[in-house]
């Protein structure tokens, strides 16, 4: 990791790594945590 790499771990508490994934399964990974999400909060509100 560089200096800047190490700054922003530190700050946010994961990294950001370009071009890990394709396209596609970048997309499917985003659509997965819209439904996680939406799934939790729902029952987050209907306690």
């Amino acid at each position: 990791m560089n200096a800047k790499q190490k700054y922003l771990f530190d700050l946010t508490g994961y990294l950001h790594l370009k071009d890990v994934l394709a396209t596609d399964e970048l997309s499917k990974a985003k659509k997965q945590s819209i439904v996680y999400w939406k799934y939790h909060l729902i029952n987050y509100l209907r306690a």
